[in-house]
């Protein structure tokens, strides 16, 4: 089982959302792949936060307390184009 990082690495990730968030601001569409992988991030770290909690491993508090609804908000905002 692999560990949750840092939350400087967890930033980077962000970082690279709205970096590509950018890339996408004013399109019409999205390609399908690229909307399946964003996905499918954030559901996997919604979905493995909630069930390493349900087996009562350790979850950073961090994430828990802030990083997955940051990381929400980056990917729905590439979505809703804001």
């Amino acid at each position: 089982m692999g560990d949750y990082g840092t939350r400087e690495r967890f930033h980077l990730l962000i970082n690279a959302i709205n970096v590509l968030k950018e890339q996408l601001r004013g399109r019409a569409e999205v390609d399908r792949e690229l909307f399946a992988a964003l996905f499918v991030l954030g559901n996997q770290v919604n979905g493995n936060a909630g069930g390493a909690l349900s087996k009562g491993l350790k979850v950073p508090d961090w994430l828990l307390d802030e990083g997955i609804a940051i990381l929400n908000e980056a990917l729905y905002s590439i979505f809703e184009d804001t």
